[in-house]
């Protein structure tokens, strides 16, 4: 499964907000495994609003005669 390209960007988006907030004070450092639970969470949402495996639908063309050895 590959991953959407909302979740891509909210990680994305996660480093820098974390590191911002370390660095304008080092008391924030669990703004960091806050934001990584709820960045966490919200991929979880997405993967589950994805397409349905229902929705999907494969259609096989098998060949009518298989030759083995030769």
């Amino acid at each position: 499964m590959r991953p959407t390209g909302r979740a891509v960007l909210l990680f994305a988006a996660t480093v820098p907000l974390s590191l911002g907030a370390v660095l304008a004070n080092a008391n924030l450092w669990p703004f960091g495994f806050a934001l990584l639970a709820v960045a966490i969470f919200l991929t979880g949402l997405d993967g589950m609003r994805a397409l349905s495996p229902r929705a999907l639908r494969v259609d096989l063309e098998a060949p009518g005669v298989l030759y083995a050895g030769g």
